[in-house]
């Protein structure tokens, strides 16, 4: 069951369009700068729990064009947490290399880029299958400042 959300008390910002431009802004930022999160607490840890190493090969020119195009436009579609997570979110966002996290008075930025190792090359040729790849993982915590500190976070406009 996929929901849209609203974060009602932001002093009148349409949620929705401010929590895309912040994932947005942040992927672009977090790409562009790699850190990593040291001592992560409670959510954090089991955020870094919920993300599994990928395997991902580099797209040609084209590809990324095509995807850079259509990057914009993908929809971006919250599920309620029914137990999958950390009891204190509420909401979640999964995309292929990201999820998002919502709580009552945060959202919670979780990026994951594999990374690249020599032995790719060589198992590609059919090679020796070498260690399996590591993962960067990044993580983002956005609270809003003069928000509403007990917000209520409802679902709306639930999808098919």
């Amino acid at each position: 069951m996929r929901k849209h959300t609203v974060l009602s008390g932001l002093g009148g910002v349409r949620p929705g369009i401010l929590i895309l431009s912040l994932l947005i802004a942040a992927t672009a930022i977090l790409q562009a700068i790699p850190c990593s999160a040291a001592n992560p607490d409670d959510i954090t840890s089991s955020v870094l729990r919920s993300l599994a190493p990928e395997t991902v090969s580099k797209p040609d020119e084209a590809v990324r064009a095509r995807m850079s195009e259509t990057y914009g436009k993908l929809p971006l579609f919250f599920e309620a947490n029914g137990g999958q997570t950390d009891l204190q979110v509420q909401f979640l966002s999964r995309g292929s290399r990201h999820i998002l996290f919502l709580t009552p008075t945060e959202a919670v930025l979780a990026l994951s880029t594999p990374k690249q190792r020599a032995e790719d090359e060589f198992q590609r040729i059919g090679g020796k299958a070498g260690r399996p790849k590591e993962a960067t993982r990044t993580v983002l915590r956005m609270t809003f400042a003069g928000a509403n500190p007990t917000p209520r976070v409802t679902g709306q406009a639930e999808l098919p």
